[in-house]
């Protein structure tokens, strides 16, 4: 970790304690997908084996939840 980085994180934990920690909101678009269906997917691709497959490949996943 670079000692600016160190830094700033120090003096926002001891200003805010734990809710200093919280990551600030980054620049960008919003997310298209929920948080919900992130999880469905990563859940899927660990406990799911496709049919006729070894594993999920993303076309193959993309098509199977609907994103």
């Amino acid at each position: 970790m670079a000692a600016d980085t160190f830094r700033k994180w120090r003096r926002r934990f001891l200003a805010k304690r734990l809710d200093g920690l919280i990551d600030e909101p980054r620049p960008g678009w919003p997310p298209t997908i929920s948080v919900d269906q992130m999880e469905a997917v990563v859940v899927r691709t660990l406990e799911e084996i496709p049919k006729n497959a070894t594993h999920w490949s993303r076309k193959s996943m993309a098509e199977h939840s609907g994103l």
